[in-house]
């Protein structure tokens, strides 16, 4: 079960993939066909603020689980997330630094 607030799973919830493993109780996870892991990868993705450092994030986790999303021009957008998390993403892999901006959208929302 993974219990949300107003939405959000919290900033740490993402680095806490492999412990969604074994803190299922044995009886549901005896009837699931995938681990809680694996389907939190194929049907979750995360926004983080512009201020968070999306690179760490992707470090402790999975790079696919990221889009890109701004509350521009709003205070908590910032005034240049581009910026910002081109900035965080540095030291990533190219396919790391795309998937964010664009393609872990795309792999979501193939239709969009």
């Amino acid at each position: 079960e993974i219990q949300m607030t107003n939405g959000s799973p919290g900033p740490t919830f993402p680095r806490k993939l492999s412990l969604t493993d074994c803190s299922v109780v044995a009886r549901y996870l005896a009837t699931m066909t995938r681990k809680p892991s694996e389907q939190i990868r194929q049907q979750l993705r995360f926004t983080p603020y512009p201020f968070e450092d999306v690179g760490m994030l992707m470090g402790q986790s999975n790079p696919d689980l990221y889009l890109f999303s701004s509350d521009y021009p709003h205070a908590e957008g910032g005034r240049d997330p581009i910026g910002r998390f081109s900035k965080s993403l540095q030291g990533q892999s190219i396919d790391a630094h795309d998937g964010f901006f664009h393609r872990n959208f795309r792999t979501l929302y193939p239709s969009v």
